[in-house]
């Protein structure tokens, strides 16, 4: 799962000797590492993974050196006893360790278990490529170009080299670059709709923010589509500024497209993540036309309304649990909440609980400026 060492009573009680997780466990913690290839096609090591050579720990190292002299390709050779990796030979070291003074006449008959890396980097097969490729490239830099071992359920399945996961990597970023908004940067609807299904999938609490602009037409009318694009790009800078510093890591903000925006956090008060939003977006959006003196806008249909200039409309749906909740129900309830939140004047944001632990709505909701709380 990426992670290095753990602790906490589900692993084991405190002892001096790491813990030996039952099979049950680790079929559990394999199973959500496998959630993620649930909301779309999350590539594995595994699907990286070649055959490689194996040797047993005590077969001498004469064998292994004569291996590398026949197969001049080979990067390195997985130590194995009864099919589990102990270790790893690199082609490198192993002869720079017999080119050394004495160095044949010391271990050339000795066993290849005491000259190999006893703590080469193993990962199980349905690792996700991105978490192998940032433990790889944190090792220490004597073991940076050092081969992945790959497993299957503990056993030995193959190699994986650094230079095939970057590759990998590279890849991945030009196909998620090649479905990302060119305007600003931000995934797209297919990203989008990946993120979504996947935090349905894992049945955590989590909170989705649909922002819109409001007025966004008569302003790309009346200042030109390079005016409109800059006001784009600073909505999406104010979304993912306040979920910086207001979110968690784990948050996630896509660009639907035109003037309409979506963020999917973690965070235990959404309301405060609102409105940073709006309070972002309200100090910074008068620059774009304050040499102009009007107080009115139009609306889509060129009716004139009185406004003191473009706002932000928001509507949050906090998901209590995301099992049983599906896309077209947080759609259709965003979709309730932005028609209520545009009634208004000025930047405001509705809310509204769904998931098994959502509680009844509030009644006649009253909208206040500057994001304060709306419930419905």
């Amino acid at each position: 799962m990426g992670v290095h060492y753990g602790q906490g009573f589900l692993l084991g009680r405190p002892d001096k000797e790491p813990a030996d997780l039952t099979p049950e466990l680790r079929q559990h913690i394999v199973s959500h590492r496998k959630k993620l290839e649930m909301s779309g096609h999350v590539l594995s090591i595994g699907e990286l993974s070649s055959p490689s050579p194996t040797f047993d720990a005590q077969t001498p190292i004469s064998i292994v050196a004569n291996y590398f002299k026949e197969h001049v390709n080979a990067q390195g050779v997985v130590v194995t006893t009864r099919s589990e990796p102990v270790g790893l030979i690199m082609r490198d070291r192993l002869f720079q360790q017999l080119a050394g003074q004495y160095g044949y006449s010391l271990f050339w008959n000795r066993p290849i278990d005491s000259i190999m890396d006893v703590r080469p980097l193993i990962v199980e097969e349905h690792t996700p490529v991105e978490w192998v490729s940032r433990l790889a490239t944190s090792r220490d830099i004597r073991n940076l170009y050092d081969l992945v071992i790959v497993t299957s359920k503990g056993c030995m399945l193959g190699t994986a080299s650094i230079r095939t996961i970057l590759e990998c990597m590279t890849n991945v970023k030009m196909e998620n670059a090649k479905v990302a908004s060119p305007l600003t940067g931000l995934p797209g609807n297919l990203q989008i709709n990946r993120e979504l299904n996947r935090r349905l999938t894992e049945g955590r609490h989590f909170s989705v923010i649909y922002a819109d602009l409001d007025y966004f037409k008569w302003f790309n009318d009346r200042y030109g589509f390079h005016q409109g694009d800059q006001l784009i790009q600073f909505t999406a800078d104010c979304i993912q500024q306040a979920i910086h510093l207001a979110g968690i890591p784990d948050d996630f903000v896509g660009h639907i497209g035109g003037d309409d925006f979506i963020a999917m956090s973690g965070t235990s008060n959404p309301e405060l993540l609102c409105t940073d939003i709006l309070q972002r977006f309200d100090r910074g959006v008068r620059a774009f036309y304050e040499v102009d003196n009007w107080s009115y806008v139009e609306d889509r249909h060129g009716n004139r309304m009185e406004s003191g200039g473009v706002t932000l409309s928001l509507a949050l749906v906090v998901c209590k649990s995301g099992l049983g909740v599906t896309p077209e129900q947080i759609s259709q309830v965003s979709a309730r909440l932005k028609k209520l939140s545009k009634a208004y004047r000025g930047s405001v944001y509705y809310c509204d609980c769904i998931g098994s632990e959502a509680t009844a709505p509030a009644a006649d909701p009253q909208p206040a400026h500057h994001g304060n709380k709306s419930s419905i």
